[in-house]
């Protein structure tokens, strides 16, 4: 099944503006929404746009360090969270292929 890129970011859209008309239309509160890339692009636009309009927003980055301007975010709204991850893998190895040093193999 091959899916374009332009249907997949429509897709991927279409969630966040779902969820705000299922909240928008069932008189929800304290709608929490969680973004995964939220240190730049389109991720951390839509974690601007979901803190000003007083979501609890979830941001979530695989950086080491919390990025500036998701800590300026959190600093000015109080509902706003910032996680980030590191691998304990070394960016080279986490694309290698299977059977590399990332990957070992297991024996028993």
């Amino acid at each position: 099944m091959k899916i374009s890129v332009r249907r997949l970011i429509l897709a991927l859209l279409a969630v966040p503006v779902a969820l705000a008309l299922v909240t928008a239309s069932t008189g929800a509160r304290a709608a929490t929404v969680l973004i995964t890339g939220a240190n730049q692009g389109i991720g951390l636009e839509f974690a601007k746009e979901y803190a000003a309009r007083g979501w609890t927003v979830i941001a979530t980055h695989r950086r080491p360090t919390t990025p500036e301007e998701l800590a300026k975010l959190a600093a000015a709204y109080p509902r706003f969270a910032s996680s980030g991850w590191t691998s304990p893998i070394p960016p080279r190895s986490r694309r290698s292929r299977p059977g590399s040093r990332a990957f070992p193999s297991m024996s028993c």
